[in-house]
């Protein structure tokens, strides 16, 4: 590695997390016409190997493997917000937009052709008439089977997330974020995954019904015990509700919504990030103004929510 080159960020994390950084990482070496390289052995805090998840399978095959891990020989900003921040502030532009422009095609026939491969069929018969809403449960109810504790954050609550929210995107627009101070951001408001509140969810389910009648409405969380609110929620409205799928599989299902409602979540960032329906929100937090969102270079059309 003698050249100038870029290698995919590790943490102690998961899915979503990796993919914020990773995504972020292999368009500035993109911009930056740079080699890219991967960590053959990683292994991410699931277990599983990062050529294996399907939706980095993309930017795997883009990459170059390498038996060490080794830290990228250019500078640009460190944990899960600061790869995106970065190409932010250098390139102008958003990393939803700019995805979606240059790579977002290719990426889903690279990642249908998996599907295809693990026999993901869709329990819809048209896209157009789907509604998805991820509530983020999985490391929210205790003793959840799925996670068996390990991530166990039952006591996280939702919050309005525009403080850090607007933290994060000042620093980007102003070229600022080396000031970037995550104590300093949580004095604006928090800035960490939670699940969605259940007055929020019963908002967008009866907007949805209001305005789209002929829509289906999908909850999508990944999570073996469905807590007694959620329950009487799904029944009252009379919505579906996935919830015993696997990771890939789940997101696969929120790709192909028409309509997509992320959590304050990472993992469902994924899902938005691949979207091929007409609109998604997203909400206000830290973590998705470092994509570029909110921004004055946001050209994304994503819908931002408290």
């Amino acid at each position: 590695m003698s050249e100038e080159y870029i290698f995919l960020s590790q943490r102690k994390d998961g899915k979503g997390a990796h993919f914020i950084m990773n995504i972020a990482e292999f368009l500035l070496s993109k911009f930056y016409k740079l080699n890219i390289y991967y960590h053959s052995n990683y292994k991410i805090c699931t277990g599983d190997k990062l050529e294996k998840c399907m939706y980095f399978i993309p930017i795997i095959q883009n990459s170059i493997p390498h038996e060490k891990y080794k830290i990228s020989s250019i500078k640009y900003y460190e944990g899960c917000r600061g790869p995106s921040a970065f190409f932010c502030e250098n390139t102008e532009q958003d990393i939803i937009s700019y995805f979606k422009k240059n790579f977002k095609n290719q990426f889903y026939e690279i990642i249908k052709k998996e599907s295809e491969i693990r026999n993901f069929n869709l329990p819809w018969n048209n896209n157009k008439n789907i509604i998805c809403i991820n509530i983020r449960l999985e490391d929210i109810v205790e003793n959840n089977p799925i996670t068996k504790s390990c991530c166990n954050v039952s006591n996280r609550k939702d919050y309005d997330g525009k403080g850090s929210f607007n933290y994060v995107k000042n620093l980007i627009e102003n070229k600022n974020y080396t000031k970037y101070n995550r104590e300093e951001s949580d004095k604006k408001s928090l800035d960490t995954q939670v699940p969605i509140d259940p007055q929020k969810l019963i908002h967008f389910i009866e907007k949805f019904q209001k305005e789209y009648p002929e829509k289906e409405i999908y909850i999508i969380t990944y999570c073996k015990i469905i807590p007694e609110w959620l329950d009487k929620i799904v029944k009252k409205y009379k919505i579906h509700i996935f919830n015993k799928n696997n990771e890939d599989y789940d997101l696969w299902l929120m790709i192909h919504s028409d309509i997509l409602v992320l959590s304050k979540s990472t993992y469902s960032n994924i899902a938005g990030i691949y979207h091929q329906g007409s609109q998604v929100y997203y909400p206000y937090w830290g973590t998705n103004a470092s994509l570029g969102l909110g921004s004055k270079y946001d050209k994304s059309e994503w819908i931002g929510y408290v």
